[in-house]
C-alpha cells in the first residue's frame, strides 16, 4: 500500500491519465505500469480474500462467531436479502 501511495503521489505515474500521449515517453510509461501493476495486485489480493471467504461462509453459521469485518458484511448482506419483501428496509442498494 505505501508503494502505491508513493507511487500515485508522483506525477510521472498519473500523467497519462490525463495526457494519454505521455504513455509513450519510457520514463512516465515505467512509472505509470509500476502504479498500474501495484493496483492490480492489491485488487487480485482483495478478490482472493472474498472468494476465500465466500467459500468458507457457505460451510460456516453466522452463529458460529463473526471474525473479521467481511464476515460480518456477508452476513449483513445474507441477513437484508432474507428480509420479506412487506419490510421496509431504508438502506441503499
Amino acid at each position: 500500500m505505501d508503494t502505491h501511495n508513493t507511487l500515485a503521489l508522483n506525477p510521472f505515474a498519473v500523467l497519462p491519465m490525463f495526457v494519454p500521449i505521455f504513455k509513450h515517453i519510457p520514463i512516465v510509461n515505467s512509472k505509470f505500469n509500476a502504479m498500474m501493476n501495484n493496483r492490480n495486485s492489491l485488487f487480485e489480493f482483495i478478490e482472493r480474500q472474498i472468494s476465500e471467504h465466500e467459500k468458507l461462509l457457505i460451510n460456516k453459521k453466522a452463529d458460529d462467531g463473526i471474525t473479521d469485518f467481511v464476515y460480518a458484511f456477508f452476513n449483513e448482506m445474507e441477513q437484508r436479502n432474507s428480509k420479506s419483501a412487506n419490510e421496509q428496509d431504508h438502506s441503499f442498494k
